[in-house]
């Protein structure tokens, strides 16, 4: 059964240098979002496809609806919050989702902490059909990193991330153990000996023993051979 989610799929393998992998069909799959699943079984690596959402494998969607029916319940929720008939499929990881309702197969957008509850599409098919449609006359464009988005929204993206580089601290020198060991231990070392030559008390020479200790790592932190 051919799905306009499945073409999206195919076209994205198709021609993008590195396209999302996908989870493979699901051909028992039921319910309202059985086209999906029967199409492919989620995304298995790669960026967003929908918005902020990656394509949840079937088992993931199966959990989140799970956990979401359990907190409505347990939580007295009303239905314009949480509603049974909602099915999860996308997820943000922040808690937004993108569900399926069962009643009028309307794609909507849950939002855990703000009453809207968006309308992404008027249902799975159409909203798969508008993102290939966009992608393959250009008007939006898939990138390994962002997603898919406008190139405006790639190009600032990008920017954003580059200056973000710039202004980024020069990391430090890797540590160097052998140097961190001498340079500590051997005072720790000398200290212990001459304690027991003058036979100082244990608390004395512990005092003094940590107190050289940490100077000598602070002077080896800023030396960078302590990280």
């Amino acid at each position: 059964m051919s799905s306009a989610a499945r073409t999206l799929a195919d076209w994205l393998e198709q021609n993008v240098e590195v396209p999302p992998r996908f989870g493979p069909p699901v051909p028992g799959a039921s319910g309202p979002l059985a086209a999906l699943y029967r199409a492919f079984d989620g995304q298995l690596d790669g960026p967003p496809l929908i918005g902020a959402h990656r394509i949840l494998a079937l088992d993931q969607a199966r959990a989140e609806k799970q956990s979401m029916d359990s907190l409505a319940s347990s939580e007295a929720w009303e239905d314009a919050w949480w509603s049974p008939d909602w099915y999860p499929f996308a997820s943000d990881w922040t808690g937004q989702l993108l569900v399926v309702d069962a009643k009028s197969g309307r794609v909507i957008e849950f939002i855990h902490d703000d009453d809207a509850r968006p309308e992404i599409a008027p249902d799975l098919d159409r909203l798969f059909t508008r993102i290939w449609t966009a992608l393959k006359a250009g008007d939006v464009v898939y990138d390994p990193r962002f997603g898919i988005g406008t190139p405006d929204e790639i190009t600032a993206y990008h920017a954003a991330r580059a200056r973000l580089a710039e202004n980024r601290p020069a990391p430090r020198p890797e540590g160097r153990p052998g140097a961190t060991l001498a340079l500590v231990g051997i005072p720790m070392c000398g200290v212990f000996a001459l304690g027991l030559y003058l036979e100082l008390d244990a608390g004395d020479t512990a005092l003094g023993t940590t107190a050289v200790a940490l100077v000598m790592t602070a002077v080896g932190y800023k030396l960078g051979w302590v990280v």
